[in-house]
C-alpha cells in the first residue's frame, strides 16, 4: 500500500512526458468551467522524482485545465513508490474504461505488457514475456483487468507495432475506432503506415479501409460492386442449385403459367 499525502504543487514542476494518450481538448474545456466555478474537487496524483520535481501519475486533464486558467498551484496526492509501479496502477485502473477508443486500448495494453515484463525473462520475439513469479504477463494482466489473456495479447501486439506518428495522425478519426483496421495497419512498417494513414484520413474521398488504401497506392484496380440485378440473379441461382427436382419442376411450371 502506497503512503499518500496532499500538498499544493507548482504546476510547472510536474512532468507529463510519456503519457499513453494526450489530454482531450473538449474534456479540458469542460473542466476549466467547473474549476473556475467550484474549484478542484479531486486532487491529481504525482510521484516525487528527485529535487523539487514530480511525475504526473493521474490527472492530466485537471493539470492542463489549471495551466490554461493560469492557476499556479494545484492540490496533489504525493504517492510514494516506484514510478513504474504507480504507472501500472493507473493503467490497470483505466484500461477497461468504456470511453477508451480501440486505439487507446491497444496502446494501454502495449504499455501494460512493457511494465509487467520489464526486466523479466522470456523470449521477446514470442511475446511470451514472464513476470517475476514465472506467470506469462498476459495471464497476470487478465487477473487484474477481467479481460481474456488472448484479448490483451492481441491488443498489445497491435499497439506495440503502431508508430507514434501513425498514432498521432489517427487520433480523433474513424480509424482510431476500428480494431480491425488498426490490426491491418499494424502489420506494415512505419513509413508504409504513414502513407496509408494519409490516404485513410484525407478530407476528400478518404479510403474506406487499409485494404482499399493499399490497392490505391499500389495501383491495383478497386473491385467493382455488383449491381442489384447481379446480386438477385446469384441468389436465384443459389436457390436453384439447392432445390430438389420436384421444387425445380414446380418452379418451371409457374414460369410457364406466367407466359
Amino acid at each position: 500500500m502506497h503512503n499518500i499525502s496532499v500538498i499544493e504543487i507548482d504546476v510547472n514542476l510536474i512532468d507529463c512526458e510519456g503519457r499513453v494518450r494526450p489530454a482531450d481538448a473538449n474534456t479540458v474545456s469542460g473542466l476549466e468551467v467547473d474549476i473556475a466555478e467550484r474549484g478542484l474537487r479531486s486532487p491529481i496524483e504525482v510521484a516525487k522524482i528527485g529535487g523539487d520535481r514530480y511525475q504526473l501519475v493521474t490527472g492530466l486533464h485537471r493539470l492542463t485545465a489549471f495551466k490554461n486558467l493560469g492557476i499556479p498551484n494545484i492540490p496533489a496526492f504525493v504517492r510514494t513508490g516506484a514510478v513504474d509501479d504507480l504507472t501500472l496502477d493507473e493503467l490497470l485502473e483505466n484500461i477497461t474504461r468504456q470511453d477508451l477508443s480501440p486505439l487507446d486500448q491497444t496502446l494501454f495494453a502495449a504499455r501494460l505488457q512493457a511494465l509487467l515484463s520489464k526486466g523479466k525473462g522470456g523470449d521477446r520475439r514470442s511475446d511470451e514475456f514472464q513476470t517475476v513469479s514465472g506467470t506469462v504477463w498476459s495471464e497476470e494482466a487478465a487477473k487484474r483487468t477481467g479481460w481474456a489473456a488472448s484479448t490483451i495479447e492481441k491488443r498489445a501486439r497491435i499497439g506495440s507495432r503502431l508508430a507514434p506518428e501513425t498514432v498521432a495522425a489517427m487520433r480523433g478519426t474513424a480509424l482510431a475506432r476500428s480494431q480491425k483496421e488498426l490490426e491491418a495497419l499494424s502489420k506494415f512498417s512505419p513509413p508504409i503506415q504513414a502513407n496509408f494513414v494519409r490516404v485513410l484520413t484525407r478530407p476528400d474521398r478518404p479510403a474506406q479501409s487499409v485494404a482499399a488504401a493499399q490497392r490505391e497506392l499500389s495501383g491495383t484496380p478497386q473491385p467493382k460492386d455488383k449491381s442489384k440485378a447481379d446480386g438477385d440473379l446469384q441468389r436465384l441461382l443459389d436457390l436453384w442449385n439447392r432445390a430438389s427436382k420436384a421444387t425445380r419442376d414446380a418452379f418451371l411450371a409457374k414460369i410457364e403459367e406466367g407466359n
